[in-house]
């Protein structure tokens, strides 16, 4: 039985619906810590190089004011997004004059957070990670039962500390970490109705609504405490499908990878989106 089921959004987005999780499947599709050899990733990727890379391409990044508190709450009036050339612009605002082992951010009064952004967007670095994580990439996917190519790629880019608003992937998720540090707590799907989630069909319906002393008060006082994980370069976190999980990323500079594949759920969306457009 499956734990949630998987819908398609007003904007063609996912969203599940959420409810109680089976305890056997809860341990089947525990988060877990994995270490890939990403080396030879980490040293090709410094500042020139990635400059380098695509130098025009346009993408997305969510900017903060430093006085704030780098809580991304998956709400846009929490912080705005801008259009940026990904070297000459975003890649612009890294400091980093001592070498590539000491990226830092510029003084600066914004926070600069790349998510999400399809790896595809960059060629040049798809080609690196392919040709240097590829294989240990597999053989971790198959050590998680997954035998098919990720649905998607994605670079996370943050110059400036921040954290994601807790909030939930309607996908498998299993995340990299390349430089920086993150920590990630995840809460079960179970969780969800002391979570205070966003109505289903608004906007971040995959987000919380908890603010982040909200979610350290309840984590504080839960019964049972959240999963918490510390990464270090080179290390990776498997989150299934529908775990709530927050991530911080205290550095001044954090970069890293996601591979994003269906999860269990997706051989429910036919039958799902008929019953969301017959009720």
């Amino acid at each position: 039985m499956f734990d949630h089921i998987l819908l398609r959004g007003a904007q063609g987005g996912k969203f599940l619906l959420r409810g109680e999780l089976n305890p056997a499947r809860a341990m089947e599709r525990a988060p877990r810590k994995l270490s890939l050899p990403s080396a030879a990733l980490r040293g090709r990727w410094d500042a020139a190089y990635m400059r380098a890379a695509q130098p025009s391409t346009l993408v997305d990044v969510s900017v903060m004011r430093d006085d704030d508190d780098g809580y991304l709450r998956g709400t846009a009036e929490t912080h705005e997004t801008i259009t940026m050339q990904f070297a000459e612009q975003f890649l612009a605002q890294l400091d980093d004059v001592e070498g590539a082992s000491s990226w830092r951010r510029r003084p600066s009064a914004l926070r600069y957070h790349l998510a999400q952004c399809p790896l595809e967007l960059v060629p040049a670095l798809q080609a690196d990670a392919q040709e240097l994580l590829g294989a240990a990439c597999a053989a971790a996917c198959s050590s998680l039962g997954r035998t098919t190519q990720p649905l998607q790629t994605n670079l996370w880019f943050a110059i400036g500390a921040t954290t994601s608003g807790l909030h939930y992937d309607a996908f498998d998720n299993l995340l990299l970490l390349l430089r920086g540090r993150k920590r990630v707590l995840l809460l079960p799907p179970s969780a969800s109705a002391e979570l205070a989630p966003r109505p289903a069909h608004g906007a971040s319906a995959n987000h919380s609504q908890l603010g982040a002393a909200e979610l350290a008060s309840l984590a504080a006082s839960a019964p049972t405490p959240p999963l918490t994980f510390e990464l270090l370069p080179g290390e990776a976190l498997f989150i299934p499908e529908g775990w709530w999980h927050q991530v911080e990323s205290p550095e001044e500079v954090t970069l890293g990878l996601n591979y994003w594949w269906d999860g269990p759920s997706a051989a429910l969306l036919p039958t799902a989106t008929v019953r969301k457009m017959s009720s």
